[in-house]
């Protein structure tokens, strides 16, 4: 939320130092957001194969 507000606050108030603040926060947004999504992609294949094992029949 500080990046966008900072940036969009540094382009209608032109300064610069508003600019910067967006240039330091995006990166830690960025890896905060991939690893969110990983872990959400990891859960999703967890109980995807989880719900595959329930419908197969058992193994002899």
């Amino acid at each position: 939320m500080i990046s966008i507000l900072s940036l969009w606050a540094g382009q209608w108030l032109a300064n610069p130092t508003l600019g910067q603040i967006f240039i330091v926060t995006m990166p830690i947004v960025l890896v905060i957001g991939f690893v969110y999504n990983i872990r959400f992609v990891m859960i999703a294949v967890r109980l995807q194969k989880q719900e595959a094992n329930k419908a197969s029949p058992p193994k002899k």
